[in-house]
């Protein structure tokens, strides 16, 4: 099960470890150390104050959103000094001409929407000469 807080979240509450504790009361409980591959949190950040605050709630992933690539290798940098097992995924802005750069950061993942907004349409159509019912 994977539970993501975004900007949504953050505008209701002041406090990133709060957001947290309600994300884990909406399935349960806390996981203890030996349990915590049941749930996965993973919080959306869009600069280092958050981020920080973020990491000091414990998540399993973060998400570095709308970031530039330093600001992004930067952020990589800091979650690996404090949760090096952290996941770390880069999304908003990502595009084919600079994913290179993004990828470069050391994060885990990369996230492009690129790949879908952008994509260029196709015209189908599906003709359907009978029906055989059985």
């Amino acid at each position: 099960m994977k539970t993501a807080l975004d900007q949504a979240h953050a505008y209701v509450a002041s406090q990133m470890n709060p957001r947290v504790m309600t994300a884990y009361e909406a399935v349960g409980s806390a996981p203890t150390e030996a349990e915590a591959t049941s749930l996965s949190i993973q919080i959306e950040v869009r600069h280092e104050g958050e981020l920080r605050e973020a990491l000091a709630a414990g998540p399993e992933a973060i998400l570095l959103d709308n970031m530039t690539a330093d600001q992004a290798r930067h952020a990589v940098e800091i979650v690996r000094s404090i949760r090096p097992a952290c996941a770390v995924e880069i999304s908003g802005g990502i595009t084919l001409a600079n994913a290179r750069a993004y990828a470069e950061t050391g994060a885990d993942f990369l996230s492009s929407g690129a790949l879908t907004h952008s994509a260029p349409n196709a015209d189908l159509s599906l003709l359907v000469d009978s029906i055989e019912e059985k």
